[in-house]
């Protein structure tokens, strides 16, 4: 795979914590973690900022108002 900067997986990163990106872009993130030291670093303030409990991200995957109300927020009201 070739090279991918820090920004772009910078912004991918969270994208990747909550295990929404792509296989394509999970193995490019994990490719260039296992390489990269200070994205690492950044990888693991997400980790240590963002703690939610297991049990409340699985039902919240599940829970169709939210689901709604991120498809809602997609939407351009203007």
């Amino acid at each position: 795979m070739r090279k991918v900067s820090c920004e772009i997986i910078k912004d991918m990163l969270p994208l990747y914590y909550d295990s929404v990106c792509s296989d394509d872009s999970k193995r490019m993130v994990e490719e260039h973690l296992s390489e990269c030291n200070n994205c690492k670093v950044e990888f693991k303030k997400i980790q240590d900022e963002i703690h939610i409990p297991e049990k409340s991200i699985i039902e919240n995957r599940t829970d169709s108002n939210v689901i709604k109300i991120s498809l809602l927020r997609g939407k351009d009201y203007g």
